[in-house]
């Protein structure tokens, strides 16, 4: 996998029985939602509630995007 920021090689580790990818150059870390969700179970953590929905079945959006 490459990375989407810089397009570098992604080197993946496991923590914990969590798969956690990590760029090689800009050190980027990509964890999948599944994985997120397990993290923060893992630690004890709480997520905030989701955004509310924007009416097109996505999320409202609350910030500029950012382009790589």
């Amino acid at each position: 996998m490459h990375c989407p920021k810089c397009r570098a090689e992604m080197v993946g580790y496991q923590r914990d029985g969590i798969l956690i990818e990590q760029c090689t150059a800009c050190r980027a870390v990509l964890i999948g939602e599944y994985e997120l969700v397990k993290l923060v179970e893992t630690c004890g953590c709480s997520l905030p509630p989701p955004l509310p929905s924007n009416g097109h079945g996505g999320r409202a959006y609350e910030g500029r995007h950012r382009r790589f």
